[in-house]
Parts: C-alpha cells; sequence; structure tokens
C-alpha cells in the first residue's frame, strides 16, 4: 500500500443529520462549513447533502428542510448516523415550545436508529441576542429526558467562521466517548 493509499485508509467516516425548525440556520451553517464563507440561503425544499473534511474525518451531513411539510423526510435520512445537530434560532423564543416537541418526536419516532447517535444542540444566531443562556434553553428543550448524550453550544453561523470547526471537534470526542462506553 503506497503512502496516499494509507491517508484514505485512516480516514474515517462520519453521517450526521442536521436538523432543526424552518429559519433556525441549518443550510447557512452548512455551506458556511462547506465553502469557509457565509452563503447566502434560502428556505430548503427538501435536503442537502454535503460532504466535508476536518482533520483527517470525512463528515456527510444531511441537512433536512425544517418547514413542516418537509420534516417528515428526515425519518428517510436517521439510519446510521452517529451524530444529530440540532440547531435552534435563539433568537425566536416564542419557537422553543414547538422545537421541544419536534425535537422530542424526532427522537421518539426513531428510537430504534437513533439509540446511538450523540446529539449536538446548536443554539445559532447568538449574536442577535448575546446575553442568551444556552443552560435555560436546555431546560426548554427537556434535554436531560434525552436518553442519548447530548452537548448544547451557542453559535452564529455568520459570525464565527472558523470557530464553527469545532464543532467537529466537539462531535467527534462525543463518538468516540460513546462508543467507548
Amino acid at each position: 500500500m503506497d503512502e496516499k493509499e494509507s491517508e484514505i485508509s485512516q480516514t474515517r467516516e462520519i453521517e450526521i443529520l442536521m436538523v432543526g425548525l424552518d429559519n433556525a440556520g441549518k443550510t447557512e451553517l452548512l455551506y458556511t462549513l462547506k465553502n469557509g464563507h457565509v452563503v447566502a440561503t434560502i428556505p430548503t425544499i427538501g435536503y442537502n447533502v454535503e460532504t466535508i473534511e476536518h482533520k483527517d474525518v470525512k463528515y456527510t451531513i444531511y441537512d433536512i428542510g425544517g418547514l413542516k411539510t418537509v420534516r417528515v423526510l428526515r425519518n428517510f435520512y436517521v439510519e446510521n448516523k452517529q451524530a444529530v445537530i440540532y440547531v435552534v434560532d435563539v433568537s425566536a423564543g416564542e419557537r422553543f415550545e414547538e422545537a421541544k416537541k419536534d425535537l422530542h418526536d424526532l427522537v421518539e419516532e426513531n428510537s430504534s436508529h437513533l439509540s446511538n447517535a450523540v446529539f449536538f444542540i446548536l443554539a445559532n444566531k447568538i449574536d442577535l441576542v448575546p446575553q442568551f443562556d444556552v443552560h435555560s434553553l436546555a431546560e426548554h428543550l427537556g434535554l436531560n429526558a434525552l436518553r442519548q448524550k447530548w452537548q448544547i453550544h451557542a453559535s452564529s453561523a455568520v459570525k464565527d467562521g472558523e470557530k464553527l470547526f469545532e464543532i467537529f471537534d466537539i462531535l467527534n470526542k462525543m463518538i468516540e466517548d460513546n462508543n467507548n462506553k
């Protein structure tokens, strides 16, 4: 095996489901990660799939539209996902209850497929509400009721740039810990 083949065989692959309500910033986050800069997006009618490589790991991210009529699609993409990124728009507090119901419905409807997945809750658009407390969002969303491992972090898809790649580092650690339990 030559050096190039050795590099390829060392690349891990992780599949991620990225979901949340409409207008939470999922697609903007995806393409900011993919392109390294903010890209103007429109609401996703359906889904987007992109592969991003970071630190010898290939992440395939399935970004499913958040409109109520489109959310049913995510049930077709949950199989074999090691992680779920659930994106919440922290500037839309009036939708936290809807996000909670959506998140828990996702887990209940797909319990067999997501039982070993880790959940990364992204409190997005923190630049619009800088004093926002992510711990209160964890309570609003009832995250302690989840059986899966989860973490919550604040971020801004439009302001955080390179810092967004920390998501992958955190997910890697969560997945490794989950696999070693």
